[in-house]
């Protein structure tokens, strides 16, 4: 399913991280928990098995706050701050 980035996640993808997000917090380790959704069916949001190094399993809470970040970037707002600038046109003599 394709969504723009100011949308939420899927459901799917929601439950997965938050899934991930409480194992972590009780101190598992990736591989542990890459290990506990492979054996239990839990597949990515894909529809793959996880990889067994627990990289997949870091990068879904590491995308997810970067994501995060990126929009809380995406509504910040800005002062405008005009400087002075100035254009001006000068021929070259050695050019002509």
């Amino acid at each position: 399913l394709v969504y723009s980035q100011s949308e939420k996640y899927t459901s799917r993808q929601q439950e997965i991280h938050d899934k991930i997000k409480s194992m972590r917090d009780t101190g598992m380790s990736y591989k542990h928990i890459t290990k506990y959704l492979n054996e239990n069916n839990i597949l990515t949001h894909t529809g793959k098995r996880w990889g067994a190094s627990g990289n997949s399993v870091h990068s879904v809470l590491k995308k997810y706050q970067m994501r995060l970040d990126r929009l809380d970037l995406a509504k910040k707002e800005y002062q405008s701050d005009w400087g002075k600038m100035e254009v001006s046109w000068e021929k070259n003599k050695d050019f002509l």
